[in-house]
């Protein structure tokens, strides 16, 4: 004998059912939250390489005016003066570090000075994060590259 399901009142999602995609969904987001903060911290150290890179090239760009900048880079950040402007920088907030050679002390700096022909002792300071560790470094034209890894 064979038994029918149809009808008006079998409609719908067994509790079981319903069960077993809170329990995939579930899985699934166990599986991805362990990336997430690697990828916002991806995401911020993007941002300030960037960032760093724009603000190098404006120094370095005014200097070709004749005016001579000196950066000034401590262990979270750095800054320069153009003309009578202040530009500071500081990466506390997004995590990053700078190692610098004489980092003994909390007021220790590294200084970068660019040339009246854009050019620079080279320089590479090492920096960490959270997840990720790499370095800063400037070639002698004055050229930065921003690398990282994770530890």
């Amino acid at each position: 004998m064979r038994i029918s399901v149809t009808g008006k009142g079998n409609t719908g999602y067994t509790l079981l059912e319903v069960l077993g995609v809170i329990l995939l969904i579930g899985l699934v987001l166990s599986l991805v939250r362990p990336e997430f903060p690697r990828f916002e911290e991806r995401n911020r150290l993007r941002y300030v390489g960037e960032l760093i890179q724009a603000d190098l090239k404006t120094a370095q760009d005014q200097t070709k005016t004749g005016n001579v900048v000196r950066v000034h880079f401590n262990p979270y950040g750095y800054r320069f003066k153009i003309g009578d402007t202040l530009i500071m920088r500081d990466f506390k907030s997004y995590g990053v570090n700078f190692i610098l050679p004489s980092a003994a002390e909390a007021e220790s700096e590294t200084e970068l000075l660019f040339a009246t022909d854009g050019s620079c002792q080279p320089i590479a300071l090492d920096w960490e994060g959270q997840h990720f560790q790499g370095t800063l470094a400037i070639k002698p034209d004055g050229t930065v590259s921003w690398n990282y890894h994770a530890k």
